[in-house]
């Protein structure tokens, strides 16, 4: 399932980076990218940086017929982790606690599209948008922009 590089990127990698990409303030020169291709495809994408004391890691893997995400934080003494949005554990305290989306939920409520959909129809029916949310989801997409470029670079 290894995708063509704009796409695999801004389609599907996008979700995780913005969701590790919560403060906005990371560069492409901020980051460690590593990637593997299968022949002109890309297969899989892994980013990670620090921000602050926090390792933040996103993880997407065509490899197997089957797209897995990862997103972990690592922060002193607390650590999450998820896979591919449906279940992840937190460690805190040295306690394990699994985290997991109830069963039954429906996929767009599990990977968050009911939410924005609702949030969207909030920001048309107000007009308004915070300036926050404006600032980060445009930082993600630069950020994507530079991994593209990251990327293509290191093929030739």
């Amino acid at each position: 399932m290894p995708g063509e590089l704009r796409t695999f990127i801004f389609d599907d990698f996008i979700h995780p980076l913005d969701s590790v990409n919560l403060d906005a303030s990371v560069t492409v020169d901020d980051i460690f990218v590593t990637h593997q291709m299968d022949g002109l495809q890309l297969a899989r994408l892994d980013v990670q940086w620090l921000a602050g004391n926090t390792l933040i890691q996103a993880s997407m893997n065509r490899q197997f017929g089957r797209t897995t995400e990862r997103v972990a934080a690592t922060y002193q003494n607390r650590a999450y982790e998820f896979d591919s949005f449906v279940e992840g554990k937190c460690w805190k305290e040295n306690t394990e606690t699994r985290l997991a989306l109830k069963d039954w939920t429906p996929m767009l409520a599990g990977k968050g599209f009911e939410h924005m959909i609702a949030d969207w129809l909030r920001v048309a029916e107000t007009g308004w948008l915070d300036t926050r949310v404006v600032n980060r989801n445009i930082a993600s997409h630069r950020l994507a922009d530079d991994i593209l470029r990251k990327v293509q670079a290191s093929l030739v």
